[in-house]
């Protein structure tokens, strides 16, 4: 269990360094974001659930996408 907790802490990491990388904070990204999605995330349900690491698989998706990055699986 240990080893999940530090998984989703280590992508927690990942995404607001790619979000500071392309030159957002949680606040102008979120803003920038929700013009592009008909399903707009409030600042704080954002935050909230990005520091629990509950974001669902889709939208860390459409997050990765709108920041120019694709998510791949590799074996």
């Amino acid at each position: 269990m240990q080893k999940d907790k530090k998984d989703i802490e280590t992508s927690i990491n990942e995404i607001k360094a790619r979000l500071r990388m392309k030159g957002y904070n949680l606040t102008n990204f979120l803003e920038a974001y929700n013009k592009t999605t008909d399903k707009p995330i409030s600042l704080a349900n954002f935050s909230k659930r990005l520091n629990a690491g509950n974001l669902k698989y889709w939208e860390v998706k459409q997050i990765a996408e709108f920041l120019g990055y694709k998510v791949e699986w590799r074996e």
